[in-house]
């Protein structure tokens, strides 16, 4: 049900209006309940220069019932993991102690070339491209590589930042 105070769409008299009930047949499990239980965990960091790698884990995993091939990883968890990485890419670049100021994805693109059924060693290579600290602000532009030990693979770019 609607509530009486919400601001409806204008839309024409021959417009097919839907609601809730009408959309939930045809919604995410995932979305909708699956992520919230799904976890990912960072196992290993390494940094050389420009260059981070990492080992990815995901634990309670979730596994869609209209995808026959089971778990795969989403493009948001990947999305968060690289966000993640990036900034403790730039604490460490910048010598930080700990993360004291909320961060910013600014901008986000994914290619999710093959799909990334292992749950375990999710390996992730960054590249950052560019990092730089303006008017109190420290921007990172990164690239990633994410793929698992059978051929799944997401590329990713990122740009954000954080005040510092």
């Amino acid at each position: 049900m609607v509530a009486e105070n919400r601001k409806m769409i204008e839309t024409s008299s021959a417009a097919k209006q839907f609601y809730p009930n009408d959309l939930e047949p045809y919604q995410s499990a995932y979305l909708h309940g699956g992520k919230a239980k799904e976890q990912w965990c960072i196992q290993q960091v390494s940094i050389d220069g420009e260059i981070l790698q990492a080992m990815v884990d995901i634990l309670n995993p979730f596994s869609s019932s209209t995808d026959p091939g089971g778990f795969h990883l989403s493009v948001f968890s990947s999305q968060e993991f690289c966000a993640e990485l990036s900034l403790f890419w730039l604490f460490k670049k910048l010598e930080l102690p700990c993360k004291a100021q909320e961060a910013w994805m600014r901008e986000c693109r994914c290619s999710l070339r093959r799909p990334i059924r292992s749950r375990q060693n999710i390996r992730v290579d960054m590249k950052c491209k560019s990092f730089r600290v303006i008017g109190g602000m420290a921007y990172i532009h990164a690239r990633f590589t994410v793929r698992d030990s059978g051929d799944g693979l997401f590329l990713l770019e990122q740009r954000g930042g954080f005040r510092c």
